[in-house]
Formats: structure tokens, sequence, C-alpha cells
């Protein structure tokens, strides 16, 4: 098996991040619709403050994840 390249080690890393940011947003819309519609899933308030908390820790480490990375792989 060959060694991943820079860019594929990239591209990886901007796939990833991208899809694990839009599964945060999708279980967070799913607790922001059982509180505002009351449908009984058993999400509560701080269920949505720790979702939203962890959404903007995932975009901040993207992002600063990829700055980091650009860093690093050019030299």
């Amino acid at each position: 098996m060959s060694a991943m390249t820079v860019q594929q080690i990239g591209t990886a890393f901007r796939t990833m991040s991208l899809v694990a940011i839009l599964v945060i947003i999708f279980i967070t819309a799913l607790c922001a619709l059982d509180i505002i519609l009351g449908l009984g899933w058993g999400y509560t308030s701080y269920d949505l403050k720790v979702d939203l908390g962890i959404l903007a820790f995932a975009i901040l480490l993207r992002f600063v994840g990829l700055r980091i990375f650009a860093f690093v792989a050019s030299g």
C-alpha cells in the first residue's frame, strides 16, 4: 500500500470535517425541533446548548486545522 500524499491527506481532512459538521447540524436541528414542537423525543434546552457548543467547536477546529495543515504542508 502506498503512502498518501499531502494533498490526499488535506482532501481527506476537509471531507471528513465537512461530513462531521453536517451530521452535527442535523442532530442539532432534531434537538431544536423536539424543543420547539414538543415531539417528546427527550431533548432538553441543555442538550441544545451542548449541541451548539459542539458545532461551534467543530467549525473552529475545521478552519484552524486547515490553517495549521496548510502551514505544515508548505514546508
